[in-house]
């Protein structure tokens, strides 16, 4: 049985308040379930990071009673491009990274997992894409982009002092976080090119 078919008529629960309904019990219950695993999916497409899709660093856990969730995110210094382990499309922008088995992968994203067996369901597909519109309505990408300042800002003065004590890098904090925007916004729109 997919996770998806089990009730997955109504799980966007703004979607279900919009219209002046009031969801169940069973169907809050689903979307909370249901929201960790989109988000997660989202989040390792929109980063590419090399341990995901059940290579390392994907983390669940379960609450007392409960169901499993995925979470914490880890492992992102091998994210947004900035490695090449699990291949030469790890560093693009472009293509599928979890969700479509890729034989020009070399880590085990290449091989059918859990979460290819989820998107070949057309009824947790189009959940997926309801996710992540959701995402783009709240303001993902502006989200990232002032993150992205925040950071740079808030390392900037341990910066300065890495580079007084080990010399200059090979490129610069501002040259860092530009490619970092750069390659999250052509993502994105890759993306949103196929789910929005």
């Amino acid at each position: 049985e997919r996770a998806a078919r089990a009730g997955a008529q109504q799980i966007d629960l703004d979607h279900l308040q919009a219209q002046n309904s009031e969801p169940s019990e069973a169907q809050q219950e689903l979307a909370e379930h249901l929201l960790a695993v989109f988000d997660f999916l989202i989040a390792m497409e929109l980063t590419k990071t090399y341990g995901a899709n059940m290579r390392s660093s994907v983390f669940m856990y379960k609450k007392k009673g409960g169901k499993i969730f995925f979470g914490p995110l880890w492992d992102f210094d091998t994210a947004y491009g900035n490695a090449n382990y699990g291949g030469p499309t790890e560093e693009t922008t472009d293509g599928w990274w979890v969700s479509q088995p890729d034989a020009s992968i070399t880590s085990i994203q290449g091989s059918p997992t859990w979460f290819h067996d989820m998107m070949d369901d057309p009824d947790f597909q189009a959940l997926v894409k309801t996710r992540w519109a959701v995402m783009k309505a709240t303001g993902l990408k502006a989200n990232a982009d002032a993150w992205i300042n925040t950071e740079r800002a808030f390392i900037a003065s341990s910066v300065t002092q890495d580079t007084a004590k080990w010399g200059a890098k090979s490129e610069s904090l501002t040259t860092a976080a530009n490619n970092l925007r750069s390659w999250f916004d052509e993502r994105y729109e890759w993306l949103d090119g196929e789910w929005g």
